[in-house]
């Protein structure tokens, strides 16, 4: 089995061992066991290479889909709203806790306890999201993660028909996000909402997919990137997320 990246340089497996070039996180095995592409996929593949070739972006036509149309699982409705305000309360609390001021502390708790009665996006909370907001106190690393996680929330706003996907050169903003969820509740907000196809869905997470290697790509040839890669990851995090129900976004590894 073989999987495509960097300048046509191949991830091969060995009876023992993955092998990989030092710049591909390590993947896991359940990726790539009895993996095969549909014509959905093939066809898919074919409409995002036109798109790359008309926006004059490298490309590498042998690179697979990274998810087969086969094995998609698109989560619920409820479960995807619910999702957008755990990423944004989480957003909230980390920006709080690097401002470090004691009234915003107050005034995240009282945010929380509002959110919670709209939407009771506290069940679908990750164990470390629930510890994140319980114990109140800084944690560089999920404070970094947490708060850049922004563009995962107006990535599933898009996939419910809600907003725009994020612009991968700009960061979204908070604002905009807390206006579109402030004066609706659960109930109300689905009412509003449509999930987008899975042939939608699905394009744009292999055109995310295709970008993220052109951008790796020029890169390391020595161009300027072409977006923003800290979008672009939580961008295809959300995408990834909302196609696999049975993983939860922790668990989600994003390569190129």
């Amino acid at each position: 089995m073989k999987h495509y990246h960097f300048n046509k340089r191949n991830l091969v497996r060995d009876e023992k061992k993955w092998d990989f070039s030092d710049f591909i996180p390590p993947l896991s095995e359940k990726m790539f066991e009895n993996f095969e592409q549909t014509k959905e996929d093939v066809d898919r593949i074919e409409r995002n290479i036109k798109l790359m070739e008309k926006d004059k972006l490298p490309f590498y036509d042998k690179m697979e889909v990274n998810i087969s149309e086969k094995n998609v699982k698109i989560r619920k409705k409820w479960e995807i709203i619910r999702k957008v305000v755990a990423v944004v309360i989480t957003r909230i609390a980390a920006q709080t806790f690097l401002e470090k001021k004691e009234n915003m502390l107050k005034n995240l708790s009282e945010i929380i306890e509002i959110f919670e009665r709209k939407y009771q996006f506290k069940e679908i909370l990750t164990k470390r999201e629930k510890e994140f907001l319980e114990n109140k106190v800084e944690n560089s690393q999920l404070n970094v993660e947490f708060y850049f996680r922004l563009e995962t929330a107006q990535t599933l706003l898009w996939i419910l028909s809600a907003g725009k996907l994020p612009n991968l050169n700009n960061f979204s903003d908070l604002t905009e996000i807390i206006e579109i969820l402030e004066n609706e509740n659960l109930k109300s907000f689905a009412r509003k909402c449509e999930i987008r196809s899975k042939n939608q869905i699905l394009d744009a997470l292999d055109y995310m997919y295709r970008l993220n290697w052109a951008n790796v790509e020029v890169k390391l040839n020595g161009y300027d990137r072409i977006v923003n890669e800290s979008i672009l990851y939580f961008t295809r995090l959300g995408l990834e997320w909302a196609v696999q129900s049975d993983i939860p976004m922790e668990k989600i590894v994003i390569h190129t």
